[in-house]
């Protein structure tokens, strides 16, 4: 079945495939969550305002919105983008990873991203834009093909690149970030470090479908093993 176009207050979970050209808008309360079993894909724009969406399974679409007061949160899944990435609310990208092929992630006043557990942003062939703040934690990444520019807040101790374009800052820009920009930079607080940057802004960490997972305990030595089905 088809989620439908406009959700007010409802709470809906996809737990298998669905394909749709519809844009889906969650609205006034709706909480909307593609779960491990889920997978939502098509060429539409979804949009969240005063509403939560939480994906666990992949997705991919053409352009996400989340509205001030909408919040995104991305818990181990691939949220794949092939245009825009519009934040004027709140987005949680914990242990998954957004993959942007075309389009810029810009990031408003109001808006905010927060990183946890190797979470990655990837904007392939755009620009990174952020006037909000933006966390990036020790083992997470912000990268660009084209410019990072930031105007706002840039906290944690993660890494932001840039593979083809220039970096600037003329707002807040944590010492513990690291960076690295393939082009010229401006305003950066800290001296540039490729090494490190790059490095962790080549880890991906992709979810995982368990089969089964077993901790023994044998002579006082604990042995794990598991199997993964994806």
């Amino acid at each position: 079945c088809n989620p439908g176009s406009t959700t007010n207050g409802n709470d809906i979970v996809v737990n298998h495939d669905i394909s749709t050209s519809t844009n889906i808008f969650v609205n006034d309360g709706s909480l909307f969550t593609v779960s491990i079993l889920g997978n939502l894909s098509g060429m539409h724009n979804m949009t969240v305002s005063r509403g939560t969406i939480t994906f666990i399974g992949d997705v991919s679409l053409t352009k996400f919105t989340v509205n001030k007061n909408g919040q995104l949160n991305l818990n181990g899944s691939i949220l794949s983008l092939s245009n825009r990435f519009i934040v004027e609310g709140s987005v949680l990208v914990d242990a998954g990873y957004v993959a942007m092929s075309g389009g810029n992630i810009d990031i408003s006043s109001t808006g905010e991203i927060i990183t946890k557990n190797a979470g990655k942003l990837d904007a392939y062939n755009g620009n990174i834009e952020n006037f909000g703040t933006v966390d990036i934690c020790g083992t997470c990444c912000m990268t660009t093909k084209g410019n990072w520019k930031n105007h706002g807040i840039v906290n944690g101790s993660g890494s932001a690149t840039t593979t083809n374009g220039n970096m600037s800052n003329d707002g807040t820009w944590s010492m513990d970030v690291t960076w690295c920009s393939a082009g010229f930079d401006t305003g950066m607080p800290s001296a540039e470090d490729c090494g490190d940057a790059t490095f962790v802004c080549g880890q991906v960490s992709l979810p995982v479908e368990l089969a089964n997972f077993d901790v023994v305990n044998f002579d006082g030595c604990v042995y794990i093993s598991w199997e993964t089905i994806t």
